[in-house]
C-alpha cells in the first residue's frame, strides 16, 4: 500500500516538474503573468495590512520626511518632472499627428505656442481633468469627433479668437 502511495507522489511530483519553468527567463514571465492574475487579491491584502498598521505607518513615513528633508524634495521634484515630461510627449504626439502640427489661421509650427482651441467656445464645460488625462482623451477620440469640437491654434490666434466672440471671461478680484 505504502508502494503505491510514493509512486502517485513520485508521478506528482514528476508532472508538477515538467510544468515548471525551466529558464530563469521563463521562471520570470510565469512570476510576473501570476503577479497580474492576482492583483486584486495582492492589492485587497496590501489595503488589509495598511488598515491594520495605519497609525505605526504614518508615524514612520513621517519620521522619514522630517529625517530626510532633502531625499523627499528630491524625489517629489524628479516625479513631478516625470509627469511634466509625460504630458509634453503625450501632447507633441497629439498636435503632431492628429492635427498636422500647425495653427488652422496662420500655419505658425513651433508646438510650445501652440494650442487646442475649443471650435465652439465651451472649453470650461468640456475641460474636465488635467494634464495627461485630458491629453489622452483627446488622443483616443476618432478624427470626426475631434475635428468638429478642437482645432489647433498658435497663442495669437487663439487669444484673437477669443477676444472677437467674447469668450473671454474677466476675473474679479
Amino acid at each position: 500500500m505504502s508502494s503505491s502511495m510514493s509512486i502517485n507522489t513520485l508521478k506528482y511530483t514528476q508532472a508538477y516538474e515538467d510544468t515548471m519553468p525551466q529558464t530563469k527567463e521563463e521562471q520570470l514571465a510565469r512570476a510576473r503573468e501570476l503577479y497580474h492574475l492576482n492583483g486584486d487579491r495582492r492589492r485587497a491584502r496590501q489595503r488589509e495590512l495598511y488598515h491594520l498598521n495605519r497609525e505605526h505607518k504614518l508615524k514612520m513615513m513621517k519620521d522619514y520626511r522630517e529625517k530626510h528633508p532633502d531625499k523627499v524634495k528630491k524625489w517629489n521634484h524628479d516625479r513631478y518632472m516625470k509627469g511634466k515630461h509625460k504630458v509634453a510627449i503625450f501632447r507633441q504626439e497629439l498636435l503632431n499627428t492628429r492635427f498636422g502640427g500647425k495653427c488652422k489661421q496662420c500655419g505658425f509650427t513651433d508646438w510650445r505656442a501652440l494650442q487646442i482651441d475649443h471650435i465652439h467656445g465651451n472649453g470650461y464645460e468640456d475641460k474636465r481633468g488635467r494634464g495627461i488625462e485630458y491629453i489622452k482623451r483627446l488622443l483616443k477620440m476618432d478624427d470626426a469627433e475631434l475635428h468638429s469640437k478642437y482645432q489647433l491654434l498658435c497663442a495669437n490666434c487663439n487669444w484673437i479668437k477669443k477676444y472677437e466672440n467674447n469668450e473671454v471671461t474677466r476675473r474679479r478680484y
